[in-house]
């Protein structure tokens, strides 16, 4: 918010009608100059999302239309869709309805696959464990009940930044972004012992989904942005354009959401058919 003081004019000599309109005409444009110059200092350039410290990421939870509170039921989807690519574009009407998704249990299950190669494939380092990938399930599961964001999307970002390598490395262009879910400063993979795995996979999971000290994860997005697929817009890019076109990637990834709702409905192998 902003004031403006406009000083008093003087009517110690008298103006004729005229003189007065013109005076009046005067006044009137300098003030339409500041007013606009101050409305156009004061708004972004795009709808960019202000990023703000998430003062306790753990206690983060979805509180609109968009939580999701059975995180315990596997089978919630349409099963394990069709491995096949539709390129989504534009506002976030036309990408599938939720109605559309795979289920939990099916996704999860045919993503193993990716998981068990997805980091020697990537020249990322071992590939996961066995029991890597289990804490991967675990801490979905978990952190989608604590959070109330569908364990479904969880995993489809899970597997769009870092295909479920446990040794995804850190990218920073100007903001280092870590792990499982390339995270806003977040935690990386400890392999130290196997406590310190699983709880690292974790803490992984959570800072991506609930967000960390230094950022916003999918919990802030969702609550911003009031569904999945902007919210994805979000997360990839910090930003979505002025007229709701999710496939305009702002600097960012533009195949990015399209990817996300694909993983949704069943896409595992099939050729993209979005080029960035």
């Amino acid at each position: 918010m902003f004031f403006i003081t406009v000083s008093p004019v003087s009517t110690s000599s008298r103006r004729s009608p005229i003189l007065c309109d013109l005076c009046i005409d005067e006044i009137s444009s300098q003030l339409l100059t500041v007013l606009f110059a101050a409305v156009v200092a004061a708004a972004p350039t795009s709808t960019q999302d202000l990023e703000a410290r998430v003062v306790n990421p753990t206690k983060a939870r979805v509180t609109n239309v968009a939580a999701n509170s059975a995180s315990a039921n596997i089978n919630d989807g349409v099963g394990a869709g069709v491995d096949s690519y539709t390129y989504y574009s534009g506002r976030a009407a036309n990408f599938p309805l939720k109605s559309k998704w795979v289920s939990f249990g099916a996704m999860f299950t045919k993503y193993k696959t990716h998981m068990r190669m997805g980091c020697q494939n990537n020249g990322w380092g071992p590939n996961d464990t066995e029991k890597q990938i289990q804490d991967i399930y675990n801490a979905i599961q978990s952190v989608s009940a604590a959070s109330l964001v569908d364990h479904r999307y969880i995993l489809a970002i899970v597997m769009q930044e870092s295909v479920g390598c446990v040794w995804a490395p850190t990218t920073n262009n100007g903001v280092r972004n870590p792990g499982l879910m390339q995270s806003h400063n977040g935690a990386t993979f400890n392999p130290s012992t196997a406590a310190t795995q699983t709880s690292s996979i974790r803490q992984m999971i959570v800072d991506g989904t609930q967000g960390t000290t230094s950022g916003d994860g999918l919990v802030q997005y969702i609550n911003r942005h009031g569904g999945y697929y902007a919210a994805a817009r979000g997360y990839n890019s910090g930003s979505i354009a002025r007229d709701g076109n999710l496939s305009n990637g702002n600097g960012a990834t533009p195949c990015y959401v399209s990817d996300v709702a694909n993983r949704l409905t069943g896409w595992l192998n099939a050729p993209s058919k979005c080029r960035n």
